[in-house]
């Protein structure tokens, strides 16, 4: 891995390109004021009392946080590679830890799945040729890392308090 949490920084700079509030996205204007519009920033997510992994979702709050704010596909490509080095290094402390079971209905296969999914979704978007992030997939992003944040990896914490995962 090598994502936040290892010493390593979030990956984006400290100054953000705000341009996109007073050009707005030349690409897909449905309605070009709500895409103009700031998108209203991430809070912290709940703790799931494992340093290493809160500290890891602060990182992910702070690169999705900048996306909102610049919307760029390098921005996009970020928030991808933090959330790919996260899930890695997640599923890792799970099965260092044996949280999950093993077989078709574990719960370590089915979070997984999501991470998965997540992934597979960002990777589209990255894909899709697009030279701005549109207002809706980022609004859509943020609602399922704060669910999968909130939903997902809340199942895991009491196991990892329980064995002193950090």
């Amino acid at each position: 891995g090598g994502g936040c949490g290892e010493g390593k920084s979030c990956g984006m700079p400290g100054k953000q390109d705000d341009a996109w509030l007073l050009n707005g996205s030349a690409e897909g204007r449905v309605d070009s004021r709500a895409e103009t519009m700031p998108i209203p920033l991430l809070d912290a997510v709940h703790s799931v009392q494992v340093s290493s992994m809160d500290a890891e979702h602060e990182c992910c709050v702070h690169v999705l946080n900048t996306l909102a704010k610049n919307r760029t596909m390098k921005s996009l490509q970020i928030v991808y590679d933090i959330f790919a080095d996260h899930f890695e290094h997640e599923e890792a402390l799970w099965a260092k830890h044996g949280y999950g079971g093993t077989g078709r209905f574990s719960a370590a296969l089915s979070h997984k799945g999501e991470h998965d999914r997540m992934l597979k979704v960002l990777k589209q978007q990255l894909n899709s040729g697009q030279r701005r992030v549109p207002r809706a997939f980022i609004e859509r992003l943020f609602a399922d890392f704060v669910e999968h944040a909130e939903q997902y990896d809340s199942k895991y914490s009491d196991h990892m308090v329980a064995v002193g995962a950090q």
